[in-house]
């Protein structure tokens, strides 16, 4: 995972124009996830920016592409073995979700260089810092709460490019194969002797 030098040919493989913005988010689809809060709030800011775009990407078990088929600024995607494309073409990785054992699509998006919103959960903790690679609410916001605070994403794009930055630089540091074995390593070790 790692951004592309190839976005803006990518975005026009996706039909999309240059000053979209592309939301994404990767995993199943149902009410663990908050994918409908998600939506509900995709919904409200679409009604301020016109050049919004939601892909959701991952197994829809709650039929939602069938709710949402009149939405034409939401598309859905089945359950995909290759995501960097989904992470290339996008600006704002998001997740909704109210429990996770570990953010392992946020490290994928971080490595991306996307900037990430996301629910304040224990199991993003470590995955996400507030204001360095990303930006978190709290579940039980008001969906207007929380639509003010994607927001400030969705208008500046100096702030997006900052945490995707951060962010990779992030992952890079604390989750690169070496550095993570090698962390192995010292804890075995250490319980060995």
């Amino acid at each position: 995972f790692k951004p592309s030098i190839k976005k803006k040919i990518l975005r026009e493989k996706f039909n999309i124009h240059k000053n979209e913005i592309v939301l994404l988010y990767t995993g199943r689809l149902n009410k663990d996830k908050g994918i409908q809060k998600l939506i509900e709030t995709f919904l409200d800011l679409s009604k301020s920016f016109n050049n919004l775009r939601l892909l959701l990407v991952g197994n829809d078990e709650e039929n939602l592409k069938l709710q949402y088929k009149s939405c034409k600024n939401i598309f859905f995607f089945n359950h995909q073995e290759k995501l960097e494309k989904f992470f290339q073409i996008s600006d704002i990785f998001c997740s909704f979700s109210k429990r996770e054992g570990f953010g392992v699509s946020l490290i994928q998006a971080s490595a991306s260089s996307l900037p990430i919103f996301c629910s304040n959960i224990y199991g993003f903790r470590d995955s996400v810092k507030n204001n360095l690679n990303g930006v978190k609410f709290n579940l039980n916001s008001s969906r207007s709460s929380i639509s003010k605070k994607l927001s400030i994403l969705i208008k500046n794009k100096k702030i997006r490019n900052k945490l995707g930055r951060q962010g990779r630089n992030y992952v890079k540091k604390y989750y690169e194969q070496s550095y993570v074995l090698n962390s192995y390593n010292k804890f075995f070790k250490k319980l060995l002797n």
